[in-house]
């Protein structure tokens, strides 16, 4: 086999090798922990009520904290988004069930209303780019 080829094939093999553990990472296939496998925790210590409203916090940064939470059904909700120096994509909120999309500012906090609930209903939320998401449970 002629030398160039041989050095070409095994440089691509290489980025190849690399372009394969930056997607893995990327989408997190590769080093998980038994961890990740668990159902995730459901948090409610973000929601409480003002003014006749349920409020629900949601701290964007990277990502969406908490990630899942619960909430009561049949009471007017608002979700309050709280942004402190993010700049990723989770800076822009995308809510298919309601056909929102909101673009959170770098700091501060953005109320999304919403009307009660139903029982049984989850509403899902992600960013701009699918990348990151999370989930209101609301029950009776």
């Amino acid at each position: 086999m002629n030398k160039k080829l041989l050095i070409a094939l095994s440089a691509l093999a290489v980025i190849l090798a690399v372009g394969g553990v930056y997607v893995m990472n990327r989408n997190g296939a590769a080093v998980e922990s038994a961890s990740t496998h668990e159902a995730p925790v459901v948090s409610d210590n973000n929601v409480h009520m003002e003014n006749g409203k349920q409020i629900v916090e949601i701290t964007v940064k990277g990502g969406y904290s908490p990630k899942t939470m619960s909430a009561k059904a049949g009471v007017p909700t608002i979700i309050r988004f709280i942004t402190n120096d993010t700049f990723d994509c989770s800076s822009t909120v995308v809510i298919p069930s309601l056909h929102s999309r909101t673009h959170l500012p770098l700091n501060g906090s953005t109320e999304v209303e919403l009307p009660a609930q139903q029982p049984g209903t989850e509403l899902t939320g992600m960013c701009g780019m699918g990348m990151y998401n999370f989930s209101i449970k609301f029950s009776g």
